[in-house]
Order: structure tokens, then C-alpha cells, then sequence
């Protein structure tokens, strides 16, 4: 799966966080919280792996973490996480 198409999954995934807006991932608020304008900030590389530690940290039940712990590493990517994430949450393109 292309890089593009696993920002797509974080997308889905954390909708009030990011989204994914013309061809790059981009953040809904700025570091103060407050919303900004559609494509204003685009989530930096070095942030990705950040975003799939939100969605781990915040977003799945006691079930769903732990089939994902059963799927990673520590040393996992931000791809590998991000495909893990989004199948035990069910989330396809």
C-alpha cells in the first residue's frame, strides 16, 4: 500500500485530528487547539508515527489493542503500525 493511501487510513481514523486534503495529511487545529483553515499545516513526516500513537493511545477498545499488540513491534514504521491500526479497527480505503 502507497504512503499516500496508508494517510488516507490515519485520516479515517482520527477524523477530528487530521485529514487527508488534496495529496498530503494535514492537521484540523493548530498547537493551541483552535480549528484552522483546510491545507493550512500538513503533518510532517516525523509526526506520522505520533499520529498512530494517538489513535493506540486513545482510540481502541481493550479488545482492539490487544490484538494490535499481538500484530507490532516496538520498532515497527509508522506504515506497519498504520496497517495494523487499521485492521483491527476495520478501516479500509
Amino acid at each position: 500500500m502507497s504512503d499516500a493511501n496508508l494517510k488516507i487510513l490515519l485520516a479515517k481514523m482520527l477524523p477530528e485530528t487530521v485529514k487527508f486534503f488534496g495529496k498530503r495529511l494535514t492537521w484540523m487545529h493548530d498547537f493551541c487547539g483552535n480549528r484552522i483553515e483546510d491545507g493550512a499545516r500538513a503533518v510532517r513526516n516525523t509526526e506520522l508515527l505520533h499520529i498512530c500513537q494517538l489513535i493506540e493511545r486513545n482510540h481502541l477498545t481493550a479488545d482492539e489493542h490487544q490484538a494490535f499488540a499481538k500484530l507490532v513491534k516496538v520498532s515497527d514504521t509508522w506504515q506497519q503500525r498504520t496497517t495494523a491500526l487499521a485492521s483491527v479497527k476495520g478501516v479500509s480505503l
